[in-house]
C-alpha cells in the first residue's frame, strides 16, 4: 500500500549527520539466505480489507473503509468487497506461500469481522475464519505474524463516539486485542497493534483524504466533520494509550503462557534536505518520531513547543504504560524524499498539522515542491540504512521488523524486474545495516500478492509476488518472476549479487541533514568571545576535589637526550633530525640531559610541589609494568595518536615522514589514503593490548590505573552557515570520536565509516571486546581552540587522503588565511576547554579524565644557550597565596624548545594563561558540564 498522496509525516525520521557523501544506494554486495543471522526470517504480507473480500458475509459489518469506498469519493477506483476473495481462497493462497518458500506471512484482522458491533459479542463465522487461516499456516510451517489494526475502525464505533479520538476506544481495543490473544494466542507468536499510525494522523484528521475523512475549513476539504488543529494530535494520543494498554494485558495475562512478543508499526521513509540553508534544515528536523513516547514516556519538547495546548498530556500513569510498551518495532519502509522549509506558513491562531511541521516535498531535485506528498518511484536502498541508524543512535538498538517494503508497476506485468531490482537491493541494504549493528529481525516484501490497493483501487498498481486477475470472478492467481527470485532465494539459498553504481544517486547538496544537539544554541555560542578566559573566579588547591592532582609532564625524546649511549638505537625522530630536512631546529641527541641529570630534575620537582609527573609510552609494556610498576600507579599507553594520524602518515610532516603524491611532498614512502587509518587502528589495538595484559597480569597486585591520551582543542565554526556548521561537527569527529567511539562501543563512529570508506579497517569480534572499555580513563593534551569552515575546493575524488576525508580548513584567528594545515597557535580560550569536557561527556557518559597537558605554546630556536642549560622558569618555582600555578599536569616541566620565544624567566605570559585553565577546569567540575576529571 506504498502509494501514498499525503502531506508532510509527523512521526517519521529526519536524517542525522550525513557527511561528504554523494548518496548512493547499496555498493558491491553478494549474499544468500545464509548469510542473514539465526532466527532472521523471511516473509510477505496482506492486509484485511485489501485481501479478504466478502466484505458483506457471515456475519461481517462495514468498518470505516467500507464506508470511504462505497461513498462515491473515488467511484475509479471501485470497493473491497471483492478485493483479492482471500476469505474464500487461503487455502490456495496458504499452498502459493509455501511453494515459495515464505518463512513468515503478515496479516491484519478485520476487527468489523470478528467483533461485529466493535465489543461485545464474537462472531462465530469471523473467529472460524481466522482459525482456518492460522491452521493452514502452522501446517505449512509458516510463522504467523499478526496485525490487529489497519486503517479499518468499525463502523458503528465511529458513529458512536467519533472513533480513535475519543478515550473510549482504548478500552474497546483492549477488549478486542483480548479475544484475539485468548482465541489464537497458541499458535501466534508475534502481535502488531497498529499499523501506520504516523500516516494516519494527517491523511485521515488533518487533511481528511482517508477515512474517517475527518477535517476542517480551511485545512481539508469534503470532511465529514473534525477539528483539523486537534485531531490529529488527539488521534496520536489515543493510538499511543490503546497500543500500550493492549501490550499490557498480553504482557499480564498471556505472554509467559505463548512465548510471544508483542509492538507497533510505524511508516518509515529517509528525508534529505534540499539545500544546506538553516531553513532546511530545520525543517528536516521537524519530521519527528513516533518512538519517542515510547522509549520516553513523554512528547518530544520540539513537538510541544510547536503544538503547545492543543497536545493532549500524559498523565504520570500513562507515562509508564506507554514507556517501554514493545518487544520490537515494526517498520514500513518505501522510500526517500527531498525536504525543505515552507516559508509561506504564517502563524495563526488556528494552526493544523501540516501548519506545525512547515514542511514542503520533492521526490526529486526537480520537482514542484509539495505540502500534499506522494512518496513516488525512488529507489534509494540506503535510506533504509539511514532509517535504522537514525533509530539506533536516538533510541537504542531496538528490535526492529521490516514489515513492508517493495514497488509497484502500472502495468501488472509478469515479468517484473524493476520490483526484482528494488527488493535485491533493499535486501542487502537490510543484511548491510545488520553488519553495522543494527537489530533488524525480519524482512517482510510487500506484497504477497495483488491487492485492493488503498490508492488506486484495482488498476494502477500491482505490488504481488502472485498477480490476480481482478477481471475474472474466480480472481485468479498466477506468480511473477519475481516469485521464482524470491523462492530461489530462500529455498535454494541462491547468491544475489547487488553491483555498485546502478543504484539512485541523491544529489550531494543534500549531505548535511541536521546539526547536532550540542550545536543547535549555536547563536548564543557565537555571542560569546572565542578568546575570553574564564570569568572572575577565586580558588586555591584545596577547592579541587580530594584525589585530584597536578603535575606536569616530558617526554622522552624532547627530555632525555644521551641519543647514542648504553645501547639505546634510534628512534623515528632521531632519522628525522638528522636528516637535514630542518637544520635550524637541530637534534634532540642532548635535549635537556634528563638521562644524567633526573636526580637534580626530581629534586626540583619536589621543592615545586609537584604532585603527578607524566612519562612516556614503551612499546614493551610487560618489561615496564613488571620492572617499575610497584611504584608507578598511573600508566599512558599512547599520547596523541589522533595527531600523529595526518602528521606522520598523511601529510608527513613528522616521523617517519610517510605520505604520498599529492598529499606530501618529500615522504619517505607510504599511502595517504590508507596508512592514517592503518596507524590509527593498530595503535588502537596495541594500546587495547597492553591495557588487558596490564589488568590480566598485574593490575590486581600494582593496585594501577591505565588509559590512553589524546589531542584536544575545540572548534567554532567560522560562519553560522550550515557548510562551516558540517565542517566543526566532521572535525569532532576525527579528533575525539575516531579514538572514543571505539573505546566506548567497540567500533568507529558511522560517519567516520562512511567517509572513509573501505580504506577503514574493520574490527573482528574479538578485536571488538579487545577494544571496548580498554581504559580506565582519557588523557587530554589540550591548548587552544581555532575556528573551522568547510573546505569548498575539496572534489570527491577515487583517491583521497585523511585531510580530504576531514575537508576543513582552520583560522586561529578571524583574520587569518584558512589552512587545511593545522598549528594551533596562541589564542588563549579556556571556554574551549570547558566545552571540550562537556562534549565528551554528552557523548560518552561521565568518564575519568586527565588533563595531560596545558600550557603556553610557542617555538623557540633550540640552539639558543637557555635551552640546554634547562633552566626552571618563574611559572615552575612559584606559588601565590590563593593559586597554585603548575598543575594537572601542565606541560612541560623543563624547557625544551617551546617556550616563551625569548625564553624569558619571567613568564608572566604563561602564569596568566595558566591561571585561566586551570580555572576553567575548577569551573568544568563544578557545574558537571566535564566528565569526571581527576587530574
Amino acid at each position: 500500500m506504498e502509494k501514498r498522496p499525503l502531506h508532510l509525516l509527523l512521526v517519521s525520521f529526519s536524517p542525522w549527520m550525513l557527511l561528504l557523501l554523494v548518496v548512493q544506494g547499496v555498493r558491491s554486495l553478494q549474499f544468500r539466505r545464509d548469510d542473514f543471522p539465526d532466527g532472521f526470517l523471511f516473509g510477505a504480507g496482506t492486509s484485511a480489507y485489501q485481501y479478504e473480500g466478502a466484505a458483506a458475509e457471515d456475519g461481517r459489518t462495514p468498518s470505516i473503509w467500507d464506508t470511504y469506498t462505497h461513498s462515491g469519493r473515488h467511484p475509479e477506483d471501485g470497493t473491497g468487497d471483492v478485493a483479492s476473495d482471500g476469505y474464500h481462497k487461503y487455502k490456495e493462497d496458504v499452498k502459493l506461500m509455501s511453494e515459495i518458500g515464505l518463512e513468515v506471512y503478515r496479516f491484519t484482522i478485520s476487527w468489523s469481522r470478528l467483533i461485529p458491533s466493535g465489543r461485545g459479542a464474537v462472531n462465530p463465522k469471523g473467529l472460524q475464519f481466522y482459525n482456518n487461516i492460522i491452521n493452514e499456516l502452522v501446517k505449512a510451517g509458516i510463522q504467523i505474524q499478526v496485525v490487529l489494526h489497519h486503517m479499518d475502525l468499525p463502523q458503528s464505533l465511529q458513529d458512536e463516539y467519533g472513533g480513535w479520538i475519543n478515550p473510549k476506544v482504548v478500552d474497546d481495543f483492549t477488549a478486542y486485542a483480548d479475544v484475539c490473544f485468548r482465541e489464537f494466542g497458541d499458535r501466534v507468536a508475534h502481535w502488531t497493534t497498529v499499523l501506520e499510525p504516523n500516516i494516519m494522523a494527517q491523511s485521515n484528521y488533518d487533511i481528511g483524504i482517508l477515512p474517517p475523512n475527518r477535517c476542517s475549513y480551511p485545512f481539508g476539504s469534503n470532511c465529514t466533520g473534525g477539528n483539523s488543529t486537534v485531531e490529529p494530535y488527539l488521534f496520536i494520543h489515543y493510538s499511543l494509550l490503546a497500543h500500550a494498554s493492549a501490550v499490557r494485558l498480553y504482557r499480564e495475562k498471556y505472554q509467559a503462557a505463548q512465548n510471544g512478543i508483542i509492538g507497533i508499526n510505524m511508516y518509515s521513509m529517509w528525508f534529505y534536505p534540499f539545500t544546506y540553508s538553516a531553513e532546511d534544515i530545520g525543517a528536516t528536523e521537524r519530521t519527528k518520531q513516533i518512538l519517542h513516547p515510547l522509549v520516553f514516556g513523554d512528547y518530544p519538547e520540539t513537538i510541544k513547543k510547536v503544538v503547545g495546548s492543543r497536545l493532549p498530556i500524559f498523565s504520570n500513569h500513562e507515562s509508564k504504560m506507554v514507556t517501554n510498551a514493545f518487544d520490537f518495532i515494526g517498520l514500513n519502509h518505501y522510500t526517500s524524499v527531498y525536504t525543505s522549509n515552507n516559508n509561506n506558513v504564517v502563524k495563526t491562531p488556528l494552526q493544523d498539522l501540516t501548519a506545525d511541521i512547515a514542511t514542503l516535498f520533492r521526490v526529486t531535485k526537480n520537482d514542484t515542491p509539495t505540502s500534499e506528498f506522494s512518496p513516488g518511484p525512488t529507489v534509494d536502498p540506503q535510506g533504509l540504512e539511514h532509517a535504522l541508524e537514525y533509530i539506533r543512535e536516538n533510541y537504542g538498538n531496538l528490535p526492529i521488523y521490516i514489515q513492508e517494503n517493495g514497488s509497484g508497476t502500472p502495468d501488472g506485468t509478469l515479468d517484473d524486474v524493476e520490483r526484482i531490482n528494488c527488493l535485491a537491493k533493499y535486501i542487502a541494504a537490510t543484511l548491510k545495516a545488520i553488519r553495522n549493528g543494527a537489530n533488524v529481525k525480519g524482512y517482510s516484501m510487500w506484497s504477497f500478492m495483488d491487492l485492493y490497493e488503498l490508492f488506486g483501487g484495482y488498476n494502477n498498481w500491482h505490488y504481488g509476488l502472485i498477480a490476480v486477475d481482478f477481471g475474472s470472478a474466480e480472481r485468479r492467481r498466477q506468480p511473477r518472476r519475481s516469485a521464482s527470485w524470491y523462492s530461489d532465494f530462500l529455498k535454494n539459498n541462491a547468491v544475489i549479487k547487488v553491483e555498485d553504481g546502478f543504484l539512485l544517486m541523491l544529489n550531494s547538496e543534500c549531505c548535511l541533514s541536521q546539526v547536532p544537539n550540542h550545536m543547535r544554541p549555536l547563536h548564543l555560542l557565537l555571542l560569546l568571545p572565542l578568546l575570553q578566559g574564564v570569568s572572575s573566579l577565586q580558588f586555591t588547591r584545596d577547592d579541587f576535589p580530594d584525589g585530584f592532582t597536578f603535575g606536569a609532564g616530558t617526554a622522552a625524546y624532547q627530555y632525555e637526550g644521551a641519543a647514542s649511549e648504553d645501547g639505546k638505537s634510534p628512534s623515528i625522530w632521531d632519522t628525522f633530525t638528522h636528516s637535514g630536512r630542518h637544520p635550524e631546529d637541530g637534534t634532540g641527541d642532548v635535549a635537556c640531559d634528563g638521562y644524567h641529570k633526573y636526580k637534580e630534575d626530581v629534586k626540583m620537582l619536589s621543592e615545586a610541589g609537584l604532585e603527578a609527573y607524566s612519562d612516556d609510552f614503551t612499546a614493551y609494556a610487560d618489561v615496564r609494568f613488571r620492572e617499575i610498576g610497584d611504584r608507578v600507579a598511573h600508566w599512558t599507553t599512547v599520547l596523541e595518536p589522533n595527531i600523529m594520524a595526518q602528521g606522520c602518515y598523511d601529510s608527513g610532516d613528522f616521523p617517519p615522514n610517510r605520505c604520498s603524491y599529492p598529499f606530501g611532498s618529500n615522504c619517505t614512502g607510504g599511502n595517504s589514503t590508507v596508512e592514517p587509518y592503518l596507524f590509527m587502528h593498530h595503535f588502537l589495538l596495541a594500546h587495547a593490548s597492553a591495557a588487558r595484559l596490564y589488568r590480566e597480569k598485574y593490575q590486581a597486585a600494582q593496585k594501577g590505573i591505565i588509559g590512553i591520551n589524546m589531542y584536544s582543542l575545540w572548534f567554532y565554526p567560522f560562519t553560522d552557515s550550515t557548510e562551516d556548521i558540517g565542517a566543526t561537527e566532521r572535525v569532532k569527529q576525527f579528533i575525539y570520536d575516531w579514538i572514543l567511539h571505539p573505546l566506548v562501543f567497540g567500533d568507529y563512529p558511522e560517519t567516520i565509516k562512511k567517509v572513509a570508506g573501505s580504506r577503514l579497517p574493520f574490527f573482528s569480534n574479538h578485536e571488538s571486546e579487545l577494544v571496548a572499555n580498554a581504559f580506565d580513563f582519557i588523557g587530554l593534551n589540550h591548548y587552544s581552540s581555532v575556528y573551522t569552515s568547510n573546505n569548498n575546493n575539496i572534489v570527491k575524488a577515487p583517491l583521497q587522503d585523511l585531510a580530504a576525508d576531514i575537508a576543513t580548513l582552520f583560522r586561529v584567528t578571524k583574520n587569518d588565511t584558512p589552512t587545511p594545515k593545522f598549528l594551533p597557535g596562541n589564542a588563549v580560550d579556556p571556554k574551549g576547554l570547558e566545552n571540550a569536557l562537556e562534549y565528551i561527556r554528552e557523548n560518552y557518559g561521565n568518564m575519568p579524565i586527565y588533563i595531560q597537558e596545558n600550557g603556553r605554546l610557542s617555538f623557540s630556536n633550540l640552539h639558543h644557550t637557555d635551552s640546554l642549560h634547562c633552566q626552571l622558569e618563574r611559572s615552575e618555582i612559584l606559588l601565590l597565596a590563593h593559586i597554585s600555578i603548575i598543575n594537572y599536569i601542565y606541560w612541560h616541566y623543563i624547557a625544551s624548545g617551546r617556550e616563551a620565544p625569548d625564553g624569558t624567566l619571567d613568564d608572566v605570559d604563561r602564569i596568566n594563561y595558566l591561571s585561566k585553565y586551570i580555572s576553567a577546569t575548577l569551573r568544568a567540575i563544578r557545574t558537571e558540564k566535564a566528565a569526571k576529571t581527576l587530574g
